[in-house]
């Protein structure tokens, strides 16, 4: 199982050639932000005019397109269920691909208020009463 984001993917694409000729059984779960999400976490996402062209880098490609070209079983998970069920299939054998389509400015902000919650719990102290 390789999970991946869907700019290395982007990059590395013809590394699913070697699943193909070598029937590989490999499941490939492809995290899609639609961009380098992990530049969101940067101070220069403040700059949204630069930061998409310069760092996001979005591409908007359909996946689906390559799964074909290197005969890989392709499918959207848009749920928990679809994505445990994708996964399923993946373990029995054969070559996936699991795409997980996500949005880079919601996972920074569930990111930000887990971080709160983690600060807030750990610098809450309790006093016993005297």
């Amino acid at each position: 199982m390789l999970v991946i984001g869907d700019i290395s993917l982007f990059h590395d694409l013809n590394g699913l050639w070697a699943a193909r000729r070598h029937t590989l059984d490999l499941t490939i779960v492809l995290v899609n932000n639609n961009g380098g999400g992990i530049f969101n976490y940067l101070p220069q996402a403040s700059h949204p005019t630069l930061f998409e062209e310069w760092f996001a880098t979005p591409t908007g490609l359909d996946f689906a397109h390559a799964a074909a070209l290197y005969g890989a079983k392709y499918t959207v998970a848009r749920d928990w269920d679809a994505f445990r069920a994708a996964l399923a299939a993946g373990l029995g054998g054969g070559f996936h691909i699991v795409e997980l389509p996500t949005d880079r400015a919601a996972n920074v902000a569930m990111h930000q208020q887990a971080w709160k919650a983690a600060a807030d719990a750990a610098f809450t102290i309790e006093v016993a009463p005297a």
